[in-house]
Parts: C-alpha cells; structure tokens; sequence
C-alpha cells in the first residue's frame, strides 16, 4: 500500500476518485480496510474497518488501495488487464516512469480511463 507523500497529494487532487468513494454504494466485501489520511495532519493515515470508515467526513483523503482502483474501472478481470495493457502501450515511457508505485500507476489509470486526465506537474489535467 503505498503512503507516500506524492500518493497522498495524487489522490487529494484526484477529486472524481474522492467523490466516487462518497457517492458508490459499497459492500463489506469490496470496501473493508480502507485508507484515509486526516484532514487535521497529512503525516497520519487511518485504517477503517466496513463500520468506522469516515465516509461522510469532510476533509479526509481516502487512499485506493490497487484492488479498488481496479473495481472503479472493470470487474471482469480479463477485460481490465487488456485495456490496461493498451493504454500503457499508448503512454509515453517519460510519462509512465514518473509513477513510483502500482497504486499510482493504477490511479493514472483510473483517471486516463474515466475522466480523460493526465498527471501533469502535480496536477491532475484534461489529456
């Protein structure tokens, strides 16, 4: 799981990702151990269980682990690695190497796939 620093400033400004956690509907089995980091200090991350996730809480940053970035786009497993597969052919290396874990690579998945972004400069940018 990553917790760095840069996946922390990835998904805080990863806004359609943070709203998609408050607006889906989950289930214990797909959202139990869930990652936040607190609004009062961005050093601290919080691990929720189904029951005591904050997911009304204003301010919190919830941190997708790989699994659940995978599940935003496609649950049948074939068809999400062969999109995975062309879409990483069709970035370019400069662009792929900026990305220090799987959990930030999937997260520019994600947002390649379903919001038409890019990660640019530390910001997330229409492509």
């Amino acid at each position: 799981m990553d917790k760095t620093k840069e996946y922390k400033e990835m998904c805080r400004k990863a806004v359609e990702v943070q709203e998609y956690w408050h607006n889906s509907p989950h289930t214990i089995t797909e959202w139990a151990r869930s990652y936040f980091v607190s609004p009062k200090d961005d050093s601290l991350i919080h691990y929720y269980d189904f029951e005591s996730y904050p997911q009304h809480s204003t301010g919190y940053t919830w941190l997708p682990r790989q699994d659940q970035l995978q599940d935003m786009v496609e649950t049948n497993i074939n068809y999400l690695m062969s999109r995975f597969t062309t879409c990483m052919v069709s970035f370019q290396d400069e662009y792929i190497e900026q990305f220090r874990s799987m959990e930030q690579l999937w997260l520019a998945f994600v947002m390649h796939e379903k919001f038409s972004k890019v990660w640019r400069d530390g910001e997330w940018i229409m492509k």
